[in-house]
């Protein structure tokens, strides 16, 4: 794994406090151990060397080592030593959202694509698919009309009907529902979301086997910064647990610390 560095400024602490001792032990032995962790993780590693701080004076220094670059945000009570965010590749699925929106124009979407996950994949894939998801109601007419303008268009199979029908071609869609909370900018699927409505899919759609799927999610995770807490809270939204979505075993760097992962 390349790390790449970071521009540091000094933060100011009192010499053997608490916020001291979080800066000059708590981070560089997590930096060892794992590339994210949470406000948990951080309190209980402060219980077990028995050192006492209020949560908003915690809070409010965790806010003070982010902006000093000794570590990133990862989102609502989630920090990481990564310090480039991922910036998805929105353009596999702008065809089809410039489509949906022309016909559409009201019409609440969101879109992504197996091609946003190919760099990280351990075998490449040849042919890609991609996702509408839309509300219920609207399911049906988007399909349609996605089938009218050329695309080999799937609406909302189940795993039998998939196993009968379901074949990737260049211009494959799937239309599925839309999930309240789905994590978008915009009319675009934010890798947390795509992790876990793919997850979700391996038991549908023959699209790559759970191993590979684990390996791939944990490169991501590995080479660029997560919002966690959005991918957690979603994934608890669709019944799913986050540690299956990145395994056990995340070599050589864990990714989180022991029961880490919230």
């Amino acid at each position: 794994m390349i790390r790449k560095s970071v521009n540091q400024q000094p933060v100011p602490t009192r010499s053997g406090s608490t916020a001291e001792k979080i800066r000059s032990v708590f981070l560089p032995e997590q930096k060892l151990k794992c590339l994210y962790f949470n406000l948990d993780n951080l309190r209980n590693w402060l219980i077990l060397n028995k050192c006492a701080i209020p949560s908003e004076t915690l809070k409010r220094y965790m806010v003070d080592l982010t902006k000093a670059g000794l570590v990133q945000n990862a989102g609502r009570g989630w920090y990481s030593f990564l310090p480039q965010h991922l910036s998805l590749d929105t353009s596999p699925v702008a065809d089809i959202v410039k489509l949906i929106e022309t016909h559409f124009p009201l019409l609440d979407f969101a879109c992504w694509s197996t091609q946003q996950i190919n760099a990280w994949t351990h075998h490449m894939l040849g042919r890609f698919v991609s996702f509408v998801h839309t509300p219920r109601d609207a399911m049906a007419p988007v399909y349609e009309y996605l089938r009218d303008s050329g695309y080999t268009a799937f609406l909302n199979p189940n795993k039998q009907e998939a196993a009968k029908t379901f074949t990737v071609k260049d211009k494959t869609v799937v239309v599925l529902p839309l999930t309240s909370k789905t994590p978008i900018n915009g009319r675009f699927f934010a890798m947390e979301g795509i992790l876990v409505e793919l997850f979700l899919l391996l038991n549908t759609l023959d699209l790559m086997d759970k191993d590979e799927f684990v390996g791939m999610a944990c490169r991501i995770a590995s080479e660029y910064r997560l919002e966690m807490s959005e991918l957690a809270s979603f994934a608890k939204r669709r019944y799913v647990e986050t540690q299956m979505i990145f395994g056990d075993k995340n070599q050589p760097i864990p990714l989180f610390l022991e029961n880490g992962i919230g």
